[in-house]
């Protein structure tokens, strides 16, 4: 794999390169986007992958990288492919979401 690619200090989105390498988002919470290989995108400085890829992989909000879960069902909640933020409780909150609120997208 090559180096994992950085984001400039204007907190503008970064997208992966073709290469499948993960993306790491600088401290400004700026939501990162999934490579269109699979391979998990990462948020937190833990490495914990913070977006569900549109493979149907689990969505990793807990630093523990156990898969964030719907309530009352217990189904995992994957991010839409649509760009639209995955909801994992019922009262519409985003479930993925940056330091600063902002909504992670797939």
């Amino acid at each position: 794999m090559g180096m994992p690619v950085h984001a400039e200090p204007t907190g503008v989105p970064i997208y992966a390169e073709p290469t499948g390498v993960p993306t790491y988002a600088e401290p400004t919470g700026v939501p990162i986007y999934a490579e269109p290989t699979g391979v998990p995108t990462y948020a937190e400085p833990t490495g914990v992958p913070a977006y569900a890829e549109p493979t149907g992989v689990p969505a990793y909000a807990e630093p523990t990288g156990v898969p964030a879960y719907a309530e009352p069902t217990g189904v995992p909640v994957y991010a839409e492919p649509t760009g639209v933020p995955a909801y994992a409780e019922t009262t519409g909150v985003p479930a993925y979401a940056e330091p600063t609120g902002v909504p992670a997208y797939a």
